[in-house]
């Protein structure tokens, strides 16, 4: 887990994978207001994190290509 998700963020996660929901689309009406907050907020954290280590591995990859341009070569 990356340092910024906040700890209750980290807490949101683990209840939304242990939670047993009658139905996993969103804007279905077995959901009440209070679930449908919960899975909006759930995505937004999951999309931030997405987006985190996805950058994190970019960064991961230029470092090893511009590591191998100034590798002395022979």
């Amino acid at each position: 887990m990356p340092e910024q998700l906040a700890q209750s963020s980290h807490r949101l996660l683990q209840q939304s994978v242990a939670t047993l929901r009658p139905c996993r689309c969103p804007g279905c009406i077995c959901l009440t207001w209070s679930e449908r907050r919960n899975l909006r907020r759930v995505g937004r954290i999951v999309r931030a994190l997405k987006r985190h280590v996805r950058r994190q591995a970019r960064q991961e990859a230029l470092g090893r290509a511009k590591a191998r341009e100034t590798a002395p070569q022979g």
